[in-house]
């Protein structure tokens, strides 16, 4: 699911004999690629040959680049909105955009695990279901819709967001935490966004769109991505502000209670408070000894 980046050009890598993703022959795309070379002014064909001759490195640099559009998007509407919110609508459009500012080091990390990780992985993953579901049949294009969705993304979604949390500095109690309460919901995202699109981009799309189509999607998934991994830090925030809250509370109240006891002279075994809590839980117990 995730990081559909490399998506955009997977269907350029598979140059000789018959492609199965496009479902061509090598007549077709002798033509097509001869189209190409007659018009090697444009930057369509130039990015195509070099799809051609340098499949990996092209789709990294694609990855990270759409990656961090993504990423920057993010940022501006999470940033818009919290402003919003903040100022109950009493700020304008332009005042809350002057103050707003890219985080280079967020931009750089979700650009970094694209280009090491996403990229290489969807390479050789959509090579392989390519190669074992060829055509162009309505059948074929279920099978690979199946696999790629159904089978690939809820295992590679937790992989990318734990990666992503590990390079921002988070532990791993919290990111297995943060990976339950989010990973459900991103998944049915992906489900919800990508089916249709690879169902519909596999068996219409014409060859030369394809590329096009699937970098725009591309792009609205990397933005919501970044927003999703962004606002999971917030809610882990607003929960250990809601356990130190409680936790403050209890204490008042015990304090409270001992107080009173001690102003009536009333005597009381010796006690040691033990109270415990962890991300997730709120529980407190008074060991008497």
């Amino acid at each position: 699911m995730i990081m559909r980046c490399g998506r955009n050009i997977l269907f350029h890598s598979q140059k000789r004999a018959l492609h199965p993703v496009r479902g061509v022959s090598k007549r077709s795309f002798a033509e097509f690629s001869g189209g190409s070379q007659r018009n090697s002014s444009g930057f369509f064909a130039w990015y195509s040959r070099r799809l051609d001759t340098h499949p990996i490195t092209t789709k990294c640099v694609s990855a990270g680049l759409i990656s961090s559009v993504g990423n920057i998007l993010a940022q501006g509407i999470t940033f818009y909105q919290e402003k919003l919110s903040s100022s109950d609508g009493e700020v304008s459009k332009e005042e809350i955009w002057k103050e707003f500012s890219i985080d280079p080091a967020q931009v750089g990390r979700f650009a970094f695990l694209n280009v090491t990780f996403v990229a290489p992985v969807l390479h050789y993953w959509y090579n392989f279901i390519n190669r074992a579901f060829p055509g162009k049949s309505a059948w074929r294009v279920i099978q690979r819709t199946f696999w790629d969705e159904f089978v690939f993304s809820p295992m590679y979604i937790p992989v990318f967001l734990g990666g992503l949390w590990k390079l921002e500095g988070t532990n791993w109690p919290k990111i297995k935490s943060m990976l339950m309460s989010e990973v459900p919901g991103i998944i049915i995202a992906e489900w919800a966004l990508w089916v249709p699109t690879m169902l519909v981009t596999f068996r219409f799309a014409p060859v030369k769109f394809q590329v096009l189509v699937i970098n725009v999607v591309g792009v609205v998934w990397q933005t919501f991505l970044s927003f999703m991994a962004a606002n999971a830090h917030g809610k882990e925030e607003k929960h250990d502000e809601k356990v130190n809250e409680e936790v403050s509370l209890y204490l008042e109240s015990y304090i409270g209670k001992e107080t009173a006891h001690k102003g009536c002279g009333q005597k009381h075994p010796p006690r040691e408070n033990s109270i415990s809590h962890s991300p997730g839980q709120s529980y407190f117990r008074v060991e008497e000894k």
